[in-house]
C-alpha cells in the first residue's frame, strides 16, 4: 500500500497529477488567463522616450501592504551605462494602489540623460529586474536582485527595494559541454524544504562546429538550468531542467543544420500558493523554424528565421527539479492581435498576485520581433513601435481543472492525511452540474456517514465551497488518519481542494 500524502491544511491543486490515483470520464484542462490588453506601464516619461528605449520583460511585481510595487527592465542607449555594444539595461521602479494605474516616482537617485528626476533604482547594464525577499539576509539586504554582467552575475541588496548597492559578484561554473557564459535573467528562491538557495537561469549553447541532429546540442540552443547554494556565493549541483526534445523536433521539420524550432529563452519559476506549494515555471518560448530573408536582415544568429516571435507556456514540478508540461504545451499567455503592443514578443514576469478570487499575472510585450536592430522588425499591422507591461487575469488556483462532461465522471485521490474540520472545494459546476464527495478509508472502502449516498450534491461556482454530507460538513473526526477522496461529478470543473478550520 502506498505511503499517504501528508497534506495537512495545505491547498491541493489539480495541476498536481499526483492527486489522481484513478479516474473515469475526467480530463485535465489548462485554463489560460484572460489578457486584458491594457498598457499598464508604458514609456510615458521624457527619459523613457529617448531613441533606442524599450521596456523589457526582466521584471518583478509584488504586492506589499496593499501597494503594487514594480521593478522593470528598461533598455536604453545612455552611453555611461551601456555595455560594449551600446545597449543599457537598467532597473526602474513604479507603484500602484490598484494594480492597473501606475505612477513613476522621481526618486532623484541616479543621473540619467543629465538629470536625477527619474525612477532609476539600479543603473547600468544590469539585465536584471528579478527582485525577491531573502529570509536569511541582514536588514540592509532584505531585498535582493541580481543581473547579468556579461560573464558574471552582479548581486544587489536593499533595505527597502529603492536604495540598492552591489554586494558581490559570482561566476557560475558549468560542466555542460558546449555551453556559453551566463546569459540573461536569473531568478533565485530560498527553498525551505531543501534549506538552500535555488537559482534558475538561462544557458546558451554556441557550438564551434555543427553538431549532428539528435545529438542534444545545437547551435543557437537556449535552455533553462538550475543551481543550488548555501550562501549566494558558491553555486553547485548544476542541472538542465528544460530544453528542446523530440516532440519539439517532430513538430517542425527544420531543414537547417543544427537548428531546433524553439529555444526556451527565459523562465520565471515560483512556488504556489506559498513556500511549500508546487513549483510553476512560466517560460518564454522563442520560435524560429522556417528560413526567410526579411528586408534589412542578414543571415546572423538565427534572426532571419521565422516567425521570430515569443509566447509564454506553463510547466509544473513537485520538487523544483523535474518539470512537466501543462496543457500539452499549449500557450498559457498568447501573442496579442496583429498590430497591438504585444503582437510579436512576450516576456513572463514574477510573480502572480492573489486578488480575492482571482490571480493577476503581469507580462511585458512588444510589437517588434526578437533580436537587436536591424532585425527587430515591426509588426506590419502596427503604425508605430510599442512596448508595455500588461495584465492577465485568471481564477484563483485555476491553472488546471479536472473536468467532467455533462454525462458525468469521477476521480479518486491516493491516500491522504489531513488536518482541519472542513473540506473546501474550488469548483464551478455551471447551472446544470454537480459534485458529490465520498470519503473512503485507506483501502478504498466508504466511511460511514461520508459515503456517496450520504453526500449532498453541490452546485455553484466558488473558490471555497464546503463539502457536505447528511450529518453536516464537519470532518474533524477523520483528521490524522489516512483517507481517500472520491469526487463524482457531472458538468463540472474542479480546480483545487483544501482542508481547513471549521470557522474559515
Amino acid at each position: 500500500m502506498n505511503t499517504p500524502m501528508y497534506i495537512h491544511t495545505r491547498k491541493q491543486l489539480f495541476a498536481d497529477r499526483r492527486l489522481i490515483d484513478s479516474s473515469r470520464g475526467v480530463r485535465l484542462t489548462l485554463n489560460p488567463p484572460y489578457q486584458t490588453g491594457e498598457e499598464n506601464v508604458f514609456r510615458d516619461t521624457w527619459w523613457e522616450q529617448k531613441p533606442g528605449s524599450k521596456i523589457g520583460g526582466y521584471s518583478t511585481i509584488r504586492r506589499e501592504n496593499g501597494k503594487f510595487r514594480l521593478w522593470y527592465q528598461f533598455g536604453h542607449l545612455y552611453e555611461p551605462w551601456s555595455n560594449h555594444s551600446g545597449a543599457g539595461q537598467s532597473v526602474l521602479y513604479a507603484e500602484s494602489d490598484d494594480g492597473v494605474h501606475f505612477t513613476k516616482p522621481e526618486l532623484g537617485l541616479h543621473e540619467f540623460y543629465g538629470s536625477r528626476d527619474n525612477n532609476v533604482v539600479i543603473p547600468g547594464y544590469v539585465q536584471g529586474g528579478h527582485v525577491w525577499l531573502d529570509p536569511n539576509a541582514p536588514p540592509e539586504c532584505r531585498y535582493r536582485s541580481q543581473g547579468n554582467g556579461q560573464g558574471y552575475i552582479p548581486f544587489y541588496g536593499s533595505p527597502d527595494g529603492i536604495h540598492w548597492q552591489e554586494t558581490h559578484r559570482v561566476t557560475l561554473p558549468s560542466s555542460i559541454t558546449g555551453s556559453s557564459k551566463v546569459d540573461g535573467r536569473t531568478n533565485i528562491h530560498w527553498d525551505v524544504g531543501l534549506g538552500r538557495y535555488v537559482m534558475f537561469t538561462r544557458l546558451v549553447f554556441m557550438a564551434e562546429e555543427p553538431t549532428p541532429k539528435g545529438s542534444g546540442l545545437y547551435r543557437m540552443h537556449r535552455a533553462v538550468r538550475r543551481f543550488e547554494s548555501d550562501d549566494l556565493v558558491n553555486w553547485d549541483d548544476e542541472t538542465i531542467v528544460l530544453t528542446h526534445d523530440d516532440t519539439d523536433l517532430a513538430a517542425h521539420k527544420v531543414d537547417l543544420p543544427d537548428q531546433p524550432p524553439v529555444d526556451y529563452n527565459f523562465a520565471t519559476v515560483f512556488r504556489y500558493p506559498d513556500e511549500h506549494g508546487l513549483w510553476f515555471m512560466l517560460v518564454t518560448c522563442y520560435w524560429h523554424w522556417y528560413e526567410r530573408t526579411p528586408e534589412g536582415v542578414t543571415h546572423n544568429s538565427g534572426y532571419n528565421l521565422g516567425p521570430n516571435a515569443n509566447d509564454i507556456r506553463l510547466l509544473v514540478s513537485a520538487d523544483g527539479k523535474t518539470f512537466e508540461w501543462l496543457g500539452d504545451r499549449a500557450p498559457f499567455i498568447r501573442l496579442g492581435p496583429e498590430g497591438r503592443f504585444d503582437s510579436r514578443m512576450l516576456h513572463e514576469m514574477a510573480y502572480p498576485i492573489p486578488m480575492e478570487n482571482e490571480l493577476w499575472l503581469y507580462y511585458a510585450g512588444r510589437n517588434s520581433e526578437h533580436g537587436p536592430a536591424p532585425s527587430n522588425i515591426l509588426d506590419p499591422a502596427a503604425s508605430e513601435a510599442k512596448d508595455a507591461i500588461s495584465r492577465a487575469v485568471m481564477r484563483l488556483d485555476g491553472f488546471v481543472s479536472a473536468d467532467a462532461e455533462y454525462t458525468g465522471g469521477e476521480l479518486t485521490t491516493p491516500s491522504l492525511i489531513f488536518a482541519g474540520e472542513r473540506l473546501l472545494l474550488n469548483v464551478d459546476t455551471s447551472g446544470g452540474g454537480e459534485v458529490k464527495v465520498e470519503i473512503q478509508d485507506e483501502a478504498g472502502l466508504p466511511i460511514p456517514g461520508h459515503t456517496l449516498a450520504d453526500a449532498r450534491p453541490l452546485n455553484g461556482n466558488s473558490v471555497a465551497m464546503p463539502a457536505r454530507w447528511s450529518g453536516g460538513d464537519n470532518v474533524g473526526a477523520l483528521a490524522g488518519r489516512p483517507v481517500r477522496l472520491r469526487f463524482v461529478m457531472n458538468d463540472c470543473k474542479l480546480y483545487a481542494f483544501q482542508f481547513g478550520d471549521k470557522k474559515r
